[in-house]
C-alpha cells in the first residue's frame, strides 16, 4: 500500500501490516487529476485536481494524522497487476482508515434535494466508500464541512443518516454501525447501486467486489460479463438465492421475454431492496456450469390461464413457479412471504441445441410486485421436495411476444370485436383504478364475454377479459383495438406500449431501449442504438403542447459541444418540427443541417394533449467537437424544455427563448443496444425512467438579463426622461432636471450593457442587425450627445446670460430621443419573442405622455391668466404726485440718466433737449450687485 506523507507530499510503500494510521479520499475523479508520475516528476502542482490533495493533508494534519492515501495519486494505474490489488483491496483500505473525507466538489447547498444530485451520490466506486470506512466527514465545496455520516452538521446535530438513507436508500442501522454489512441480502446490496454508473461499464461489477466480500481478476475490455461474473462468483461464494430476485421495468423490451439467470446490471434490483436472503437451509450449493447455473429449488407447473399452448411455435412450453431461498419484507402484520420467480422450459431453444427435461430459461418480470407465498401455501411449498435444475445464464434465442401477467396481445388475429362487446356497463370500472390512463387517452373498458373468447381458439382460456378500445381516436392503435387479458396472478388492466407509436413498425415490442423522464413529466426521451449499425440512432421525444419546445442534448452534462436535438409545433400545430443544433456554450444553440434526422411514422399530435416525434439519426454518434460512446453505461446527456407558450413554426433554425427547466441525466447505451427500431415510451402518467439516472435539476429559470434590461429601459424611456421636461417645464428648476438627465443616463448605460450582453446570447441579435439593437445604438450616441449639449449650453448661460445656438438642439434632441426610446421598446419585445409586453408598454404610453401634455398646457394656461390679470392692475393704477416732474415716464423706465425740459410758451408746451439729469442711483444698492433682471430664463 502505497501513502502520501501530508507534511512532505512524499510517497512512501509499506508491506505487510506495518501500515501507519492514515486518513482517506473519497471523491469523484476530474478532467484533470493528479497521477502518481506527476508527484514523483514534480509537476503535480500544475493540475487542477492538486487543490484536493492539499486540502486533504490540510484536514488531515487537523485530525492529527501524519499519512493519506489518494486513489488518484497512490495506485500506479499504468500497472495492471498494481491497479488489480487496489481494487480487490479497495473496501479493506477503506475499512482500516482512521478518517474518510467524502468531497461533494460540486455542492455547495447542505439539503437533501441538493445534495440528492451530487455526483458524490451517483458514482458506482462511491457507495464502498460510504459503507466501509468507521468514520466519513463530508465536504462540500471549496472543502466546506458538511457533516458526518452520523451527525449532519456540528450546530444542528440532526442524524444525518436519515437523510443519506433517503438519497442512496442504505438502511439506517448500516449507516450508523448498529448492523454489519454481512446482515443484508445480495438483492439489498444490489439496489443500493442501482441508481449509480461508472464510467467503464466493468466497474460496476468491479466497483462492488468489497460488498460482497470476494475477489476477481480484472479484464478490462470484457464489458457486461464483469457483471455475469460477479454473480455468478456471489452464488459460488453466498448461495444466497436473493441474487435471483430481480426485475425488469415494465415499459423494458426485456419484459416478459427468456432472460438468463443473472440480472444485467444493479439497475434490475432497483425494486429489491426489501429481499432478504437465506429464509431457510436449502441444503445444497449453487454452482456455474457449461450448463448453466445449478441450483436448487422448489418448482410447480403453472398454465396460468393459457391451457396447453403458451407459444404456437413450442406447442410444448411449459411456465413454471420457483420459489427462491429468499423471503420478501412486507409493511403489514403478515410477515415475511417467499418470493417466486417464473422459469420456462421448452424442447428446443435453437436447431442445434435440444434441451433436457430440467434445464429452464428465466422469464424477466416487470417490475411488479414480487409474486409471493405465504400461510398454508407457504408451508405446502416448503415441504415439497427441491428439484436440482438448470437454469441458462444468457437470454434464450426463444422469443415470446408479451405473455403473462402482463397480458397478451392479439392484434393479429381474426376476431370481430365488435360483436363481442357486453351490454354490462356495471362492470366498466372508474379511470382512477387504472391510473388515469382511460380518461387520459379517452378509453373506454369492455367486458369481453366468454362466447367471443371461443373462436380464438386454446390460446386463452374460456374465460372473461377486458377489451380497451379507443373511443375517441381509434386509428391510433392497430385495428382500433388493444386485447388484454385479466387473471387471479395479474395485473386487469395493460395498456399498450406507446401509444404514440405507429402500430405498423412490428419492432416495437422488441426494440432495445433506455427511457428518460424529467421530474417535471414535461419531456421523455427513449433511445435505441441499433445493433446492425455503426452511425443510426432512433430516437422517440414527447412533450406536452403547453410547453413551447423540449430538447435532449447527447454526448455531455454541459452545452459546450453538445448535439441537442429540439422538438417544437409545426405551423399548422398538427405535426412536429425536428431541430438538431450544435451548442457552443451558454447560448442559443446554432441549427445545424448536416445533422440528417429522418421523421418516422407515429411523428405528431397525439390525442390533441401530447406532441411525438420519432425519428432516424443516421450521423448522430458524432459531430463537430462532439460524440456519444455506445458501449456506456452512464452517457452524460442534458435536457431542457422551454416555458408556456404557443410556438409553431416550420423553420428548424426557429428563434427560441431561454428555456424553463433543464438538468443532466446519464443514460446506460448498452441496454439500448439491440435491434433497431423506434423505442417506446409508455403512454402512461406513472412513466418512469429506464436505464437512465437522474442528475442535476432546475425549474424556474429565466433570462433574468433581458427582463432587467426591459425593466430598466422602459422606466428611463417612459418615466425619467418626461419627468426631466416636466421638472423644467412646470418649475423652471434648472439643477433638478440636471439631475434627472443625471440619473436616466446612469441607467440607460446600465440598461445599454445588459442589451450588449444578451445580444451574445441569441442567434438572432449576433449580429447586430436588428430594428432593436440598430435604433438602440443610434440612442445610446445621441443621449451622450445630448447630455453634452445640455452641460455646454448651460456653462454659456451662466456667462452670457442669453440663449445659445445649443439650446433648440439640445431641447429637440431630447424630444427625438425619447420617442426613438418610446418606439425601440415595441421593437424589442417582439425581439425577445415576447409580444404581448407591447400592449403594457402602450398602456404606459397612453397613460403617462397625455398627463404630461396636460399638466404642461395647464401651468401656461395658468401663466397667461396670470399675466393679464398683472398687466390688468397695473394700467388702472391712478396717477399720483410725481416726485421728479422732469423726468418723463419713458425716462424712468429707460434708466438712461438722459434729461428733458419743457418751455411753456405762448400757452403751448415746447419740448426741447435739454442738460442731461443725472440717473437717480438708490443709496441701498449698486447697480453692479443686482445681476441677471428678474424676468430672464436659461432656456433649455
Amino acid at each position: 500500500m502505497r501513502l502520501l506523507h501530508v507534511y512532505t507530499l512524499e510517497l512512501h510503500e509499506f508491506i505487510g501490516h506495518d501500515i501507519p494510521k492514515y486518513a482517506i479520499l473519497s471523491h469523484t475523479w476530474g478532467v484533470d487529476e493528479v497521477t502518481l508520475q506527476d508527484m514523483r516528476s514534480g509537476n503535480a502542482g500544475d493540475r487542477l485536481g492538486y487543490e484536493k490533495i492539499t486540502l486533504t493533508c490540510q484536514q488531515a494534519k487537523r485530525d492529527g494524522l501524519e499519512w493519506a492515501w489518494i486513489d488518484t495519486c497512490c495506485i500506479d494505474k499504468t500497472s495492471s497487476a498494481e491497479l488489480s490489488e487496489a481494487i480487490n483491496s479497495m473496501y479493506q483500505w477503506y475499512g482500516r482508515s482512521q478518517e474518510c473525507y467524502a468531497y461533494l466538489d460540486d455542492e455547495e447547498n447542505t439539503s437533501e434535494a441538493s445534495l440528492r444530485a451530487s455526483r458524490w451520490f451517483m458514482r458506482g466506486w462511491t457507495l464502498q466508500e460510504l459503507i466501509a470506512p468507521k468514520r466519513v466527514k463530508l465536504y462540500g465545496h471549496r472543502w466546506t464541512f458538511i457533516g458526518t455520516r452520523k451527525r449532519w452538521g456540528q450546530a444542528k446535530g440532526d442524524s444525518v443518516s436519515a437523510d443519506i438513507q433517503g438519497i442512496t436508500a442504505i438502511p439506517q442501522e448500516l449507516l450508523e454501525g448498529e448492523k454489519p454489512i454481512s446482515a443484508y441480502s445480495a438483492a439489498q446490496k444490489m439496489s443500493w447501486a442501482a441508481f449509480r454508473s461508472c464510467t467503464r461499464i466493468e466497474d460496476v461489477a468491479y466497483s462492488m467486489l468489497g460488498l460482497f466480500g470476494i475477489n476477481l481478476p480484472l479484464m478490462y475490455g470484457e464489458g457486461q460479463t464483469a457483471f455475469t461474473r460477479l454473480q455468478a462468483e456471489i452464488l459460488n461464494e453466498t448461495d444466497n438465492q436473493s441474487l435471483l430476485a430481480w426485475t425488469v421495468p415494465r415499459e423494458s423490451p426485456r419484459a416478459w421475454t427468456l432472460e438468463g439467470a443473472f440480472a444485467r446490471s444493479p439497475a434490475d434490483f432497483a425494486h429489491s431492496g426489501h429481499i432478504e436472503g437465506n429464509y431457510f437451509d436449502s441444503g445444497a450449493p449453487s454452482a456455474v456450469t457449461n450448463r448453466g447455473l445449478q441450483i436448487n429449488l422448489h418448482i410447480s407447473q403453472q398454465n396460468f390461464g393459457l391451457g396447453s399452448h403458451l407459444y404456437s411455435g413450442n406447442p410444448e412450453c411449459i411456465v413454471f413457479h420457483a420459489s427462491l431461498n429468499a423471503a420478501a419484507t412486507t409493511s403489514d402484520d403478515s410477515g415475511n412471504t417467499v418470493v417466486l420467480i417464473i422459469l420456462v422450459r421448452a424442447p428446443q431453444i435453437s436447431e442445434r441445441h435440444r434441451l433436457s427435461k430440467n434445464r429452464y430459461t428465466r422469464l424477466a418480470t416487470p417490475d411488479l410486485n414480487f409474486t409471493t407465498l405465504k400461510g398454508n401455501d407457504l408451508v405446502e411449498r416448503m415441504n415439497a421436495k427441491s428439484e436440482a435444475i438448470y437454469v441458462s445464464t444468457k437470454p434464450s434465442q426463444l422469443e415470446l411476444d408479451r405473455f403473462g401477467l402482463g397480458g397478451i396481445h392479439l392484434q393479429d388475429l381474426p376476431l370481430d370485436l365488435s360483436v363481442c362487446r357486453s351490454a354490462d356497463r356495471n362492470l366498466v370500472r372508474s379511470p382512477d383504478q387504472y391510473g388515469g390512463s382511460a380518461a387520459r387517452y379517452g378509453y373506454s373498458v369492455v367486458k369481453i364475454e366468454s362466447s367471443c373468447v371461443s373462436s380464438l381458439g386454446d390460446i386463452l382460456s374460456p374465460r372473461p377479459f377486458l377489451f380497451l378500445h379507443a373511443a375517441q381516436r381509434p386509428h391510433l392503435l392497430r385495428r382500433d383495438a388493444d386485447v388484454v387479458w385479466s387473471t387471479q396472478y395479474g395485473s386487469s388492466f395493460f395498456t399498450s406500449p406507446s401509444l404514440a407509436q405507429d402500430t405498423s413498425n412490428d419492432n416495437t415490442t422488441t426494440t432495445s431501449s433506455s427511457v428518460f423522464v424529467t421530474p417535471q413529466q414535461d419531456l421523455a426521451f427513449a433511445i435505441n442504438v441499433p445493433s446492425n449499425s455503426s452511425t443510426d440512432l432512433f430516437f422517440s421525444l414527447v412533450f406536452p403542447i403547453h410547453i413551447s419546445w423540449g430538447a435532449i442534448g447527447l454526448g455531455s452534462n454541459k452545452m459546450a459541444g453538445s448535439l441537442i436535438l429540439m422538438a417544437y409545433a409545426s405551423s399548422s400545430g398538427q405535426n412536429v418540427t425536428i431541430s438538431p443544433r450544435l451548442a457552443h456554450g451558454h447560448s442559443e444553440p446554432v441549427h445545424a443541417p448536416e445533422i440528417d434526422i429522418e421523421a418516422l411514422p407515429g411523428t405528431g399530435l397525439v390525442n390533441e394533449t401530447t406532441y411525438v416525434f420519432n425519428g432516424r439519426c443516421g450521423n448522430c454518434r458524432t459531430w463537430t467537437n462532439g460524440q456519444i460512446d455506445v458501449s456506456s453505461t452512464a452517457q452524460n446527456m442534458l435536457y431542457a424544455t422551454g416555458d408556456q407558450g404557443d410556438m409553431k413554426s416550420y423553420d428548424a433554425a426557429a428563434p427560441l427563448r431561454m428555456h424553463w427547466s433543464y438538468g443532466t441525466f446519464t443514460m446506460d447505451l448498452v441496454h439500448a443496444t439491440g435491434p433497431g427500431g423506434v423505442p417506446t415510451i409508455t403512454a402512461d402518467e406513472d412513466t418512469r425512467s429506464v436505464a437512465a439516472v437522474q442528475g442535476l435539476s432546475k425549474t424556474g429559470k429565466r433570462d433574468s438579463a433581458a427582463v432587467a434590461h426591459a425593466v430598466i429601459m422602459v422606466p428611463v424611456f417612459v418615466g425619467i426622461y418626461p419627468l426631466g421636461i416636466l421638472v423644467l417645464r412646470l418649475g423652471d428648476w434648472v439643477r433638478w432636471h440636471a439631475v434627472n438627465q443625471g440619473v436616466a443616463v446612469v441607467l440607460f448605460i446600465v440598461g445599454a450593457g445588459l442589451g450588449f450582453k444578451i445580444s451574445g446570447s441569441y442567434n438572432r441579435s449576433k449580429k447586430f442587425n436588428t430594428a432593436h439593437q440598430v435604433i438602440g445604438i443610434l440612442i445610446f450616441i445621441a443621449i451622450f450627445a445630448q447630455f453634452a449639449l445640455g452641460f455646454l449650453n448651460h456653462r454659456a448661460f451662466k456667462k452670457t446670460q442669453k440663449k445659445t445656438k445649443m439650446a433648440p438642439i439640445h431641447v429637440w434632441l431630447g424630444r427625438l430621443i425619447i420617442v426613438l426610446g418610446v418606439v425601440n421598446g415595441f421593437t424589442g419585445f417582439p425581439l425577445a419573442l415576447s409580444t404581448g409586453y407591447d400592449y403594457v408598454l402602450a398602456g404606459l404610453v397612453l397613460v403617462v405622455f397625455p398627463i404630461m401634455v396636460i399638466l404642461i398646457i395647464t401651468k401656461k394656461f395658468i401663466q397667461k391668466r396670470w399675466k393679464k390679470s398683472k398687466e390688468s392692475s397695473v394700467s388702472d393704477e391712478p396717477n399720483g404726485y410725481n416726485m421728479q416732474p422732469w423726468q418723463g415716464g419713458e425716462g424712468q423706465g429707460q434708466g438712461q440718466g438722459q434729461g428733458q425740459t419743457i418751455h411753456i410758451h405762448g400757452g403751448r408746451a415746447v419740448e426741447t433737449l435739454g442738460v442731461p439729469a443725472p440717473a437717480y442711483q438708490p443709496r441701498s444698492t449698486g447697480a453692479a450687485d443686482l445681476g441677471p433682471q428678474q424676468n430672464a430664463r436659461e432656456y433649455v
